[in-house]
């Protein structure tokens, strides 16, 4: 997958925030949108910068706005990855997993019957998992569903777990603009040019 072309205020850059949906740097679609962002200081007169940057593919992006059952094939497939599963339902998969062992060793004693059992009881497991996830129905029920879970009900460990799997962020509106929150902006934003231009309405005079 390429790399797509967005924008962001260079006061936002590797600015973590933390919104109802996850923490990260916030990057823009639109460069007007990363122009008006730029920060202004009343009474004088100066220059707004932003970034050209490139951010990875929006298709390794949830959608905030859309049914979970919408969001690109790619990011379900991370969610829905025995990776992820095995994460973030660490506890249950622990007691399922010490059951499991017993119920097998009473069905039988022999070593290939046993392997084939425990896949099926694994695959079983996992299965019952994306069920439970998938009833959540939003993109939004989902990051509340995995914040819960997360210690403390920490935003920023949902974050990271979202980006451990291979999910980039979120795709967002806000004042009428298209947005996205990067969780690990360190490594998924690249620059490619500075701008600098002193914008009409960042001329402040006092009243």
């Amino acid at each position: 997958m390429e790399n797509q072309k967005a924008f962001i205020a260079t006061a936002n850059y590797i600015r973590k925030v933390k919104l109802p949906f996850g923490v990260g740097v916030i990057t823009s679609f639109s460069e007007e949108d990363a122009m008006n962002l730029t920060i202004r200081r009343r009474y004088l007169e100066t220059r707004n910068e932003w970034f050209d940057i490139e951010i990875p593919d929006r298709r390794t992006f949830l959608n905030l706005d859309s049914l979970l059952e919408e969001n690109p094939k790619e990011c379900l497939d991370s969610l829905f990855s025995t990776k992820a599963l095995s994460f973030l339902f660490y506890d249950e998969g622990q007691k399922f997993f010490k059951d499991m062992i017993g119920l097998i060793e009473s069905k039988t004693s022999i070593q290939d019957e046993k392997n084939i059992l425990a896949q099926k009881e694994l695959k079983n497991f996992y299965d019952s998992k994306i069920e439970e996830l998938r009833k959540l129905v939003s993109t939004y029920s989902l990051i509340q569903f995995i914040t819960e879970k997360a210690r403390g009900n920490d935003m920023a460990i949902t974050s990271s777990f979202l980006s451990m799997v291979g999910i980039n962020g979120i795709i967002y509106s806000e004042d009428n603009n298209e947005r996205a929150l990067i969780f690990d902006a360190k490594n998924k934003i690249m620059l490619k040019k500075i701008n600098s231009k002193i914008l009409d309405d960042s001329k402040f005079t006092e009243e």
